[in-house]
């Protein structure tokens, strides 16, 4: 009897489990959110390189996540990319972010915000094929 009362706690955990969301390349977006639901501002202010750069491929990995389920929210994660990204001069995140704002409100006919953010990714690339550090 003991043994059919586990076997069903176990399996009830797994179906669970199998509820959550994972996007395409198999993360938990769950998960994930409550991994980087501790980070406030003054954390990510206060915090070095080496520290930020999980953080960033975590709210990278968000912002994709979410593009297909949750525009919105999607566009939420990554604008934390784009300015983590302008504070450590990280070129290629920020650029990966700012196209990705910029699509998100082109595909909502919102054509004056998404050629501001366009303008800003050229102007990225512009710094990238000049030898800046990404």
């Amino acid at each position: 009897m003991k043994r059919r009362i586990l076997c069903l706690i176990v399996l009830l955990a797994c179906c669970f489990q199998a509820g959550a969301y994972t996007d395409h390349r198999g993360h938990n977006l769950d998960s994930l959110e409550l991994a980087v639901a501790p980070w406030t501002a003054d954390k990510i202010a206060n915090a070095s390189a080496e520290e930020l750069l999980p953080l960033v491929r975590a709210y990278q990995d968000l912002m994709l996540g979410y593009e297909v389920m949750n525009g919105e929210k999607s566009v939420f994660y990554a604008r934390k990319v784009r300015s983590i990204s302008a504070r450590m001069q990280w070129l290629n995140s920020g650029f990966d972010a700012a196209r990705h704002i910029g699509q998100y409100f082109y595909a909502t006919e919102r054509y004056d915000s998404a050629m501001f953010y366009f303008k800003e990714c050229l102007a990225m690339l512009e710094k990238m094929e000049g030898g800046a550090t990404s």
